[in-house]
């Protein structure tokens, strides 16, 4: 595999990398972190975030000849800016940051959160579920609250294990949504559940309809959206058409 070295480079010189591996030379640091930017390139990326301007390792890499003349504290606010939009674009795996502690650096990027917050769930999480949360209403009910569970909720996945998604017990004795595998916000789970519904003409078959549609999509194609985002205006909800294309794509 051929590719750049500026990340784990970056990292093998950073205060946290010194912090986490004191006795590991440089060379064993940059290796570390080059398997994990193979792994996850998102997640140890942000691995050299630091509020603190001295120890923000992502502002001291290279991207244009003249990054120089831009102020650091003005870098790093646009910096801040489109890694938010990118880690709520693809979301984070909850369950995965609790077991691996350097995949957890995307989190604090969720709308909603932070730094502060993002450690103190990890810790209450870890605390609380120590075989992982299964569902999204886990966290808000014990961990969060009301306004900080709604603005963030719809950016973390519940996934389950491999162990348990691959076996019998998944929809029969595990307590486990699987629109919580998404980023469609609980308020709309509804919406997705009607709109898979219509989709599935089946109603023999009593497994659950929005994996049913999510095994095969291409039902969705069949819907007239349009009409039901119609019928959503007549009812008061007004501009319904963009939510109801975002719960299909998802």
């Amino acid at each position: 595999m051929w590719g750049t070295t500026s990340i784990p480079n970056a990292y093998a010189q950073s205060y946290k990398a010194n912090k986490e591996w004191p006795d590991f030379d440089f060379h064993v640091k940059e290796g570390i972190s080059l398997c994990r930017l193979v792994q996850d390139p998102l997640a140890e990326t942000l691995n050299l975030w630091s509020d603190r301007l001295k120890e923000n390792s992502l502002l001291h890499i290279s991207y244009q000849t003249m990054q120089h003349m831009v102020n650091p504290a003005k870098l790093k606010s646009e910096f801040e800016k489109i890694t938010m939009e990118i880690c709520n674009n693809v979301g984070v795996d909850i369950n995965r940051s609790i077991k691996h502690k350097h995949l957890a650096a995307p989190l604090q990027f969720i709308c909603g959160l932070g730094i502060r917050k993002s450690n103190d769930l990890i810790d209450k999480i870890a605390q609380n579920f120590p075989s992982g949360v299964h569902m999204r209403q886990e966290v808000f009910v014990d961990l969060l609250k009301r306004n900080v569970y709604t603005n963030c909720i719809g950016f973390i996945k519940i996934l389950p294990s491999e162990e348990t998604y691959y076996s019998n017990d998944l929809y029969e004795n595990y307590q486990y949504d699987i629109l919580d595998t998404t980023r469609i916000h609980p308020d709309f789970y509804n919406m997705a559940k009607k709109i898979s519904k219509e989709a599935v003409d089946d109603t023999k078959d009593d497994r659950d309809v929005v994996a049913r549609v999510m095994e095969n999509p291409k039902r969705l194609s069949e819907l007239d959206l349009e009409d039901y985002a119609l019928h959503l205006g007549q009812r008061g909800k007004t501009n319904m058409m963009v939510m109801i294309d975002f719960v299909v794509q998802e």
